[in-house]
């Protein structure tokens, strides 16, 4: 969402294009491109994906995975909180913005109430890798797979993955309007 606003996105399509929060295939659909955020603090990274329809770019015009690999380090102040109040500065402006904003946080699981709970957790990002999920790129699809099977969870090696990488300003031209 950060890397949305930042980017110039309008704030409206941001919020609108956010998904993560009613559990859809993938985390953000924008002027009809996919994109599934997902980060990982393991030493060899790699991309946990949920089901076969997650990585399944049918409907869409492109699909690209946004890896943030991170650690978790004192004294960085990156935290979930901060975040989420940086955020909530750029969303004030507009009070319909502010509450859709703050209803899908709700809808993602996150309670201010539970402040305390993200609060000594600190992180650096240690990288930001992105991928097309092209033909050829390692996943399961339901195009893919044997009539009767589902809900199938697996993990990819990013090794696998280095000849879809792109880079952010190739992502972000799909998605601009």
């Amino acid at each position: 969402m950060k890397q949305l606003t930042q980017q110039g996105v309008d704030y409206q399509v941001a919020l609108d294009s956010w998904n993560g929060p009613d559990a859809l295939n993938q985390d953000y659909i924008i002027n009809g491109t996919g994109v599934e955020v997902k980060t990982t603090a393991a030493n060899h990274p790699f991309v946990q994906v949920s089901n076969e329809l997650q990585l399944s770019a049918q409907n869409l015009s492109k699909l690209f995975i946004y890896l943030v690999v991170i650690d978790e380090r004192k004294g960085h102040l990156l935290t979930l909180n901060s975040l989420v109040c940086e955020l909530r500065r750029v969303f004030e402006s507009s009070d319909e913005l502010a509450d859709m904003y703050n209803d899908k946080l709700l809808k993602a699981g996150y309670e201010d109430e539970h402040y305390r709970q993200y609060e000594n957790r600190e992180y650096h990002i240690r990288d930001i890798k992105i991928y097309s999920v092209i033909e050829g790129f390692p996943c399961i699809t339901p195009r893919i797979i044997p009539e009767g099977v589902h809900h199938v969870t697996y993990q990819i090696d990013t090794s696998a993955c280095a000849d879809f990488k792109v880079s952010p300003e190739e992502l972000f031209a799909e998605i601009s309007y």
